[in-house]
């Protein structure tokens, strides 16, 4: 499958390069976000469970992974917070938490909403 998109870019805690234990995926986790804003991505998860409690959107990566359990939701905290664009997936019966700006798509798909932009009357 890599050879599919070989201009890919690899974020794997294997590698050793986000250091060792359990911090390493948050850290990889965060590098990853951080890839997708600055190259002007979009953020797509497909959390399997619904979202720990207290967790909330913030561009602080370490308010985002502190421990809550849920990787997915850590990474699509933080990258909401970061003002990235997102696209959710989640399971029958689980919804977005209230507040997050995450807007239905249509079946089990959400996305955020865009930022309001003020227009200009002249």
């Amino acid at each position: 499958m890599r050879s599919a998109f070989p201009s890919a870019s690899v974020f794997s805690v294997a590698s050793g390069s986000f250091g060792r234990g359990r911090s390493a995926f948050a850290r990889r986790s965060v590098a990853c976000v951080s890839a997708v804003r600055s190259g002007s991505g979009v953020w797509v998860s497909f959390p399997a469970s619904p979202c720990p409690s207290g967790l909330v959107p913030s561009a602080s990566s370490s308010r985002c992974f502190s421990g809550s359990g849920s990787g997915s939701w850590a990474s699509l905290a933080f990258a909401l917070g970061s003002g990235v664009p997102c696209l959710v997936c989640l399971p029958s019966g689980v919804l977005p938490p209230a507040g997050w700006g995450l807007v239905s798509l249509g079946g089990s798909w959400w996305g955020s909403a865009p930022a309001p932009v003020q227009l200009s009357l002249f």
